[in-house]
């Protein structure tokens, strides 16, 4: 067990590449955000020391050996209830161009529809079927 410490040691360079590869592999091949992972380690990803890499590094190969799934290891909830910055921004955006429209007339006044006007007499419809088409 690493003494408090090494437990805390923050990440060189390659240990930073790794996380993020290990990130993408649990996004890309079972659907875990890296909300949901940050939500199983109570921080950011960015604040990760040496002894979470190997936490991250042990689920994920649990997972991949069958020996676990990651519900078991994360809550799926969490990405769900979260939206990013991106995200914000199109939905701010969005709300203030609707603010911008304006329209032309009140929708409270009745547009009346014309009556349908049949142009053909009750008198050619005679005739019509008056004439032999044999």
């Amino acid at each position: 067990m690493p003494n408090f410490a090494q437990k805390n040691k923050p990440l060189c360079r390659v240990a930073y590449k790794t996380i993020i590869r290990a990130l993408a592999d649990f996004k890309e091949k079972y659907g875990v955000t890296q909300e949901m992972i940050e939500d199983r380690f109570g921080y950011s990803a960015s604040s990760f020391s040496q002894f979470d890499l190997v936490q991250l590094t042990n689920i994920l190969n649990s997972i991949k050996d069958g020996m676990a799934i990651a519900d078991d290891w994360f809550n799926k909830e969490v990405g769900k209830n979260q939206s990013s910055a991106l995200a914000v921004d199109f939905k701010k955006e969005n709300q203030e161009a609707k603010e911008e429209v304006k329209s032309d007339a009140p929708n409270d006044i009745p547009i009346e529809q014309p009556k349908f006007q049949n142009h053909h007499s009750n008198e050619a419809n005679q005739h019509y079927m008056s004439v032999s088409h044999f």
